[in-house]
């Protein structure tokens, strides 16, 4: 456990961040008396990077920010190649691709339910309004 705060340091300086988007790790589970793997800090990292991501990919869609959606599509790309997205089954990666393209095509409502289910407690999100509002 000392090793983690120098582990996950290290995992966000090699993780990018959406534009304005910041790390917060409160919801990090850290109990001081456990061993942990370098990789959990790592995964919990980028596991805050994807919710984040995908925030910013609805955002900017509910924004009409052609150029935000640019600077998310690269964003997507980079996060594709972390170890949380390639340590994923195929399937999975194949759900998140589908997701994302949909996003990028205008269609978010897919990442709003993944950040629904996943990104709650995650990287700083309440619940977000479009979870609120009746279906």
């Amino acid at each position: 456990m000392s090793q983690g705060p120098a582990l996950i340091a290290q995992a966000e300086q090699a993780t990018p961040l959406p534009p304005g988007m910041t790390w917060d790790r409160l919801h990090y589970p850290v109990d001081p008396s456990a061993h942990y793997e370098a990789g959990f800090f790592r995964e919990m990292v980028e596991a805050e990077a994807q919710c984040k991501w995908y925030r910013f990919v609805v955002a900017v869609d509910d924004a009409g920010d052609a150029q935000g959606l640019m600077a998310a599509s690269s964003g997507l790309a980079v996060l594709r190649a972390t170890r949380h997205y390639l340590g994923t089954d195929p399937a999975t990666r194949q759900y998140y691709l589908t997701l994302e393209a949909a996003a990028l095509a205008g269609n978010p409502a897919g990442l709003e339910r993944f950040i629904t289910l996943n990104c709650r407690g995650v990287a700083g999100f309440a619940v977000p309004s479009f979870a609120l509002e009746p279906s």
